[in-house]
Order: structure tokens, then C-alpha cells, then sequence
């Protein structure tokens, strides 16, 4: 698999700038991208603060958020022109057409994420009551072997008075 690595990061790179240009092949101007992006990511931001959960799930809800968002408005906007307003507005449908996509794959990655947490959590509550077992065991044996010393040391000192 790792020798197909240098083909799929070309492949990517190419995705990359066919999404950042118009059909003349000129690059979308700084000012453009830098709203449809800023959208995009004022959007993933919110929708990051709203999503219960602790800093792992938020991360999780605005990665996906922005990426799907920002891949699909910039998909769209290519296909209506590059440039211009007609692909601005397909740049927001897009997007929005990825927010709410996003939403049930972040919610699976947060399951998942919840699944691998719980797990670990178990494997520690299960070496916490191994520990506490065994300190359990070693206060057992070391009383038992206490009083046996005891009852050893009387028994042996009562028969030395007999």
C-alpha cells in the first residue's frame, strides 16, 4: 500500500489546484478563496461550538465540517465557472451541501472515538481491580501470617512454661 503513496499524493495535488482555478485555468484570486473558505470555516466554527461533547468530538465535528464543506462549495464553484458570482453561489450551495453531509460522518467518527475511549477505560478499570485485588490478597496474607507468628509464638513459649 505505501508504494502507491507518491501516486495518490500527485493525484491529490492535482484535485487540489483543479479546484482553486476557473475554466481558464487562471487560479481563483486570493480575495475570492479567502471568503468561500472563511464561510466555510465561520460555519464549521459554529456548528464546532454547538456540538456537545468534550474537545475531541468538537475537533472531530469541525474537521469534517470544513472539509466537506470547503471540497464540495469548491467542486461546485469550479464546475459553474471558477470565478464570478454564478460560481460563488454554487460555491455556497456546495457548501452547504457539505455541512449537512458532514454531519452524519462526524457523528459515526465521534461514535467511534466514544467506542475506542470506552475501551481503554475498561482495560484500566480491569488492571485497577486486578491492583486492587492483589493489595487486597497481600493484606489477607500478611494479617493471616501475622497471626500465625502470634499463635505460633504462644503456643511454642506455653509449651516451653509446661
Amino acid at each position: 500500500m505505501l508504494r502507491y503513496t507518491p501516486a495518490v499524493l500527485k493525484a491529490l495535488g492535482k484535485a487540489g489546484k483543479w479546484l482553486v482555478t476557473n475554466k481558464a485555468g487562471k487560479t481563483i484570486p486570493a480575495g475570492e478563496l479567502g471568503v468561500r473558505l472563511g464561510m466555510d470555516a465561520m460555519g464549521a466554527g459554529l456548528g464546532a461550538l454547538m456540538t456537545p461533547g468534550d474537545i475531541g468530538d468538537k475537533a472531530i465535528a469541525f474537521g469534517t465540517d470544513l472539509g466537506m464543506s470547503s471540497v464540495l462549495g469548491l467542486g461546485a464553484g469550479r464546475l459553474a465557472g471558477g470565478s464570478g458570482m454564478g460560481a460563488t453561489l454554487a460555491d455556497m450551495a456546495g457548501s452547504y451541501a457539505g455541512a449537512y453531509g458532514a454531519m452524519p460522518v462526524a457523528g459515526k467518527l465521534m461514535q467511534a472515538k466514544d467506542l475506542v475511549m470506552i475501551i481503554n477505560m475498561l482495560q484500566l478499570v480491569g488492571r485497577l481491580q486486578e491492583l486492587t485485588m492483589f493489595i487486597q490478597w497481600q493484606k489477607h496474607t500478611g494479617s493471616l501470617l501475622f497471626y500465625t507468628q502470634i499463635i505460633v509464638q504462644k503456643n511454642f513459649c506455653h509449651g516451653l512454661m509446661d
